[in-house]
């Protein structure tokens, strides 16, 4: 009798969801990567019926669909908090192909605002470009003072189409929407710099030079002045380019997408030993509650994360805690899951989910600025300090 006993409490249980990750764990973007996964074992930690199987691309598209193709053929539930857009991009093909569910993917990307087995926690880079230049030009700036600076691939070209199309929403130029739609459509390897109000940068390179270079003659030919730079692309490199702009005398403010990773962006200015009176100016747009939030969500995420508790690791429980909401009793299959989402809202200690028209949860768009007391939420007396 002790002996069937203990086999019955060795047993698995009787539902175990396999969810697989394909992230950069290793490459550029790894703090990414690892500080989501953080925040993902946190939310589902003691759940031994939920199982999660990294893929490690690391920062590399080309290998993100075999990682995909790999994990599918075990047939996993769902695949889980995959990042890095250019990664994700690559992907899609096998992802489909694969027929499971997407669930809380770390980008913006518009493609997975229209894929059928999508569920999107996080919105859209336009949404995120469009907070950014509404609170700029309510307090002082000019629609004409909007540049970008991108990385030269998917994840920055999709960033781009982003900034382009909220900024066309809010008045944008006839010749700055055209440079950015020359920028989008350019053909594989053709020169994007100098064109339009865009600064482009090579992947997986820091040179700024040229991107710069770019900016600098958009406001020689056009007359106006770059001063709100909306940038896509890794830590590494942007914090490279705002080291570099500033060294060469410019006063922009520089404001990022929420992919960027605050926290991974502080990283490498002090690797690259940038001051941070010199990376002052800089806004992160973000897409989770402040850190100092007392949402029951934030404050539970807080407890079980400790040291841990980041911008990124708080991104990752929340996804752990969509997956848990659809789950919830259990699901056989990816067809239940979308139907746990579909039509419904759920509540995740206090954050809302809205999937009734659509199969983005959140809107929910923020922004926070490096100060000496770290980062800190970004108030409209800066926005106007910085229009001037």
């Amino acid at each position: 009798m002790l002996l069937c006993w203990l086999l019955l409490l060795a047993s698995p249980p009787a539902f175990a969801a396999t969810l697989v990750m394909v992230g950069d764990f290793s490459g550029e973007s790894k703090g990414v990567g690892q500080g989501l996964k953080l925040g993902l074992d946190a939310a589902l930690a003691g759940r031994s019926d939920v199982i999660i199987d990294t893929r490690d691309h690391g920062y590399q598209p080309q290998d993100a669909a075999a990682r995909v193709r790999e994990a599918a053929a075990e047939g996993p539930l769902a695949f889980v908090a995959n990042s890095e857009t250019a990664s994700i991009a690559a992907s899609l093909a096998a992802l489909r192909e694969s027929g499971a569910p997407m669930i809380g993917f770390f980008s913006g990307l518009d493609a997975l605002r229209s894929e059928p087995t999508a569920i999107n926690l996080r919105p859209s880079y336009r949404q995120e470009a469009d907070y950014l230049i509404r609170r700029a030009l309510a307090n002082g700036f000019q629609v004409t003072d909007v540049c970008a600076y991108v990385q030269g691939d998917e994840a920055g070209l999709a960033g781009l189409r982003g900034i382009r199309d909220a900024l066309a929403a809010n008045g944008g130029a006839p010749e700055q929407i055209k440079g950015m739609d020359t920028i989008i459509n350019a053909k594989a390897g053709a020169e994007l710099n100098n064109i339009g109000p865009v600064g482009v940068y090579t992947r997986n390179t820091l040179v700024s030079r040229d991107g710069y270079g770019s900016l600098k003659e958009w406001e020689a030919s056009s007359g106006n002045r770059c001063k709100l730079v909306i940038s896509a692309g890794v830590h590494t490199a942007l914090s490279k380019f705002v080291g570099y702009s500033r060294y060469k005398g410019e006063g922009w403010t520089v404001a990022m997408l929420s992919t960027t990773g605050a926290e991974t962006l502080r990283e490498a200015f002090t690797s690259f030993r940038i001051d941070e009176q010199v990376a002052r100016r800089v806004v992160v747009a973000q897409v989770a509650p402040a850190l100092t939030s007392d949402m029951p969500l934030v404050a539970e995420a807080r407890a079980a994360l400790g040291d841990d508790f980041t911008t990124l690791s708080l991104e990752g429980y929340m996804v752990g805690k969509m997956v848990l909401a659809l789950i919830g009793g259990g699901a056989a299959n990816g067809a239940d899951l979308l139907a746990a989402a579909k039509g419904k809202v759920l509540d995740i200690g206090g954050f809302a989910l809205d999937f009734s028209s659509d199969n983005q949860g959140s809107d929910y768009v923020s922004a926070i600025t490096l100060t000496a007391d770290g980062w800190v939420s970004m108030d409209d007396a800066r926005w106007a300090e910085w229009a001037k």
